[in-house]
C-alpha cells in the first residue's frame, strides 16, 4: 500500500538482463513500450536497465507521479506516469562508514518433471497405435526394455536434459561501503560497491578454449552527491554517478529454450557424450533436423560478450534573491547522462562443428571448424538545463520555472553495417504555479516536445494541464 496503482513484473531470470517491467494504472497499450512509466533519479531520466544497475544502497526514498497537474511537466513522457526514485545525500555530522557484504544463492522457484526416455517411447509407441499412423510400432519390445534397464546408454540412451543443461544454483555477491557526513558548508555521500551473478546454465568448456560460453553479469558502482553552502544565500550541488558493466551470455540462446521442445530433444535422441567423449546429434525419427544435443551448442557455438559504461552528471546552484525583492530565488541546474555501450561475439553455426551419431561406428555428420567474429556498438546522452524563481511573501507563494531536454541515441547493429541514423527528442518545459495558505493553489505546466521519429512539419507537440 505504500505504492498505490504501482506494479512490477519481472520476465526474465538472466544475470544482467533481470530487470523489472513497471506499470502504473496498469497497461493502456498494446505495444510494451508504449506502457513505459518514465523514471527519473535525482532529476535525470533513466531506463530500466539503468534502475535496475543502481545498487539498493543508494536508494533514500521512491515515490510515483500519476495524475495530470503533476505529470505535465515531463510533457509526452508522462502520459504512463512518472516513477521518483531520491539518492541519499549526505547530513552534517562526523563521518559515517557502512561496509555491506551479501552472499546469495538463485534457484528456479519451480522446476518441471521430464518422462524419462522408457514413459516416453511408451507414449510414442501408444499415440502412433492410436492414430493408425504405422503398422508397427517406432520401438520394439527390446527396445523398450533397454531403455527401462539403461544396459545400453549410448544406443538406447536415457538423459533428462534439463538437469543435465542447469544448475541446482547459482550463486551471486554484493559488497557495498559508504562514507557520508559533513559540516555546515559541507555534506557528502560517497558509495562504491561490487556486484557479481552467475547464471544457472552448467559450465560446458569450448573444445577449442577459445570462448567463454558462461552466463554472468559483473558490475562496478560509483556514486558522489555533494552539498555545499558557498555562502549564506547561495547553495550549490553535485551529483555524480558511475556504473562498469560486463555481462556474457551464449550465443545458443534458442538451445536453451529447446529443453521444452519435445519435437527437438527427447530423452532417449542422443546420449549426453559419446563413448570416445565428442559431442552426438540428436536422432529422432519425428524430424529430420539432426540438430547437435544442447550441451555441444552451449560448447561450441560461441558467445556474446557486453560491456557498458553509464555516467550521469548534475550540477544545481540556488540562489537567494533577496537583494532585489524579499522572499525572490532563483535557480539553475544543468544535468547530463551518457551510456556506452559495445559488444564483441564469437559465433560458430551449428553446421560448422562435427557431431555424431552411435551406431557401432560413427558417423561424421558435419563439416570443417569455423569461427565468425561479431561486433556492435551503441551510444545514448542526454543534457537538461532547467532554471526557475520562487518568491514567497508572508502566506503568498509563487513559483516559475523552465526546462530544456535533448537526447540523442545512436545504435551500429554491426561493423560492416553503413552509421545508423541517431533518433533525437528535445523539449521545452515550463511551469507556474501560485500558492495561498496551502489552501488556495493555482498550477499551470506547459511542455512542448518534439523528436525526429515524426515528420517534418509534426515533430513538435504541445502538453498543457492546469490543477
Amino acid at each position: 500500500g505504500k505504492l498505490p496503482g504501482f506494479f512490477a513484473q519481472q520476465r526474465s531470470g538472466q544475470p544482467g538482463k533481470d530487470a523489472s517491467d513497471f506499470f502504473i494504472r496498469g497497461a493502456s497499450s498494446l505495444n510494451e513500450s508504449g506502457n513505459q512509466p518514465l523514471i527519473i533519479v535525482d532529476d535525470v531520466q533513466y531506463s530500466y536497465d539503468q534502475l535496475q544497475q543502481i545498487n539498493v544502497n543508494e536508494i533514500e526514498s521512491i515515490s510515483i507521479l500519476k495524475d495530470a497537474s503533476t505529470t505535465a511537466i515531463y510533457g509526452i513522457k508522462g502520459a504512463n506516469g512518472v516513477l521518483v526514485v531520491k539518492t541519499r545525500r549526505g547530513i552534517e555530522g562526523t563521518p559515517r562508514i557502512n561496509v555491506r557484504v551479501e552472499g546469495g544463492l538463485t534457484m528456479p522457484v519451480r522446476t518441471p518433471k521430464f518422462l524419462n526416455a522408457y514413459e516416453s517411447a511408451s507414449l510414442v509407441n501408444e499415440a502412433y497405435e492410436n492414430d493408425g499412423l504405422l503398422t508397427q510400432k517406432p520401438f520394439t519390445d527390446k527396445d523398450l526394455e533397454l531403455f527401462r534397464t539403461g544396459e545400453d546408454p549410448y544406443g538406447h540412451p536415457d538423459v533428462n536434459w534439463y538437469n543435465e543443461i542447469f544448475k541446482k544454483t547459482a550463486t551471486q555477491q554484493n559488497v557495498n561501503m559508504d562514507i557520508s557526513g559533513g559540516t555546515q558548508k559541507l555534506r557528502y555521500f560517497v558509495t562504491g560497491g561490487f556486484f557479481s551473478q552467475n547464471g544457472l546454465t552448467r559450465n560446458f568448456d569450448d573444445p577449442y578454449g577459445e570462448v567463454n560460453t558462461d552466463y554472468f553479469y559483473r558490475r562496478f558502482n560509483f556514486r558522489t552527491n555533494l552539498d555545499f553552502d558557498v555562502t549564506a544565500t547561495t547553495k550549490v550541488r553535485l551529483d555524480m554517478s558511475s556504473r562498469f558493466m560486463n555481462i556474457n551470455e551464449p550465443n545458443s540462446l534458442n538451445a536453451v529454450g529447446e529443453v521444452y521442445n519435445f519435437k527437438s530433444m527427447t530423452p532417449f535422441s542422443a546420449p549426453l557424450i559419446n563413448p570416445d567423449g565428442t559431442y552426438a546429434y540428436h536422432n529422432y525419427f519425428l524430424t529430420d533436423s539432426k540438430d547437435p544435443t544442447l550441451n555441444a551448442r552451449l560448447a561450441n557455438e560461441g558467445y556474446k560478450r557486453t560491456r557498458r559504461f553509464d555516467s550521469n552528471i548534475l550540477f544545481d546552484v540556488s540562489q537567494k534573491l533577496d537583494f532585489v525583492t524579499q522572499g525572490l530565488s532563483g535557480m539553475l541546474r544543468v544535468a547530463y547522462s551518457s551510456i556506452d555501450e559495445n559488444f564483441r561475439g564469437m559465433r560458430r553455426s551449428k553446421d560448422m562443428y562435427p557431431t555424431y551419431h552411435y551406431n557401432y561406428n560413427y558417423i561424421d555428420k558435419t563439416g570443417s571448424y569455423t569461427i565468425n567474429p561479431t561486433a556492435s556498438s551503441y551510444a545514448y546522452s542526454r543534457y537538461i538545463i532547467n532554471g526557475g524563481t520562487e518568491k514567497a511573501i508572508r502566506d503568498v507563494n509563487v513559483k516559475g520555472m523552465v526546462m530544456y531536454n535533448r537526447q540523442s541515441r545512436t545504435v551500429d547493429k554491426d561493423t560492416w553495417v553503413s552509421a545508423a541514423v541517431p533518433e533525437k527528442f528535445q523539449g521545452y518545459t515550463g511551469q507556474i504555479s501560485y500558492n495561498y495558505k496551502n489552501k488556495y493553489m493555482l498550477d499551470f505546466n506547459g511542455a512542448y516536445n518534439g523528436t525526429d521519429r515524426f515528420g517534418k512539419d509534426n515533430r513538435f507537440g504541445f502538453f498543457p494541464a492546469v490543477g
